[in-house]
């Protein structure tokens, strides 16, 4: 599959765009790790580790 970088600004159009087109499954997004929110001293301490992005969730 090809890649492209993407660059976006934290802007609610352009957020809801790339949310529909992920949903289209236009885009895929490369997680490389999930952690609790309890974990974010850990994944700081690992930031430079990460290839993709990381998932912080509550639950």
């Amino acid at each position: 599959m090809p890649t492209k970088h993407i660059v976006m600004r934290y802007n609610r159009d352009m957020l809801a765009e790339l949310v529909e087109m992920i949903d289209a499954g236009l885009v895929t997004v490369d997680v490389t790790a999930r952690y609790p929110l309890n974990a974010m001293a850990e994944v700081h301490q690992k930031a430079g580790e990460f290839r993709g992005k990381v998932i912080v969730a509550t639950r």
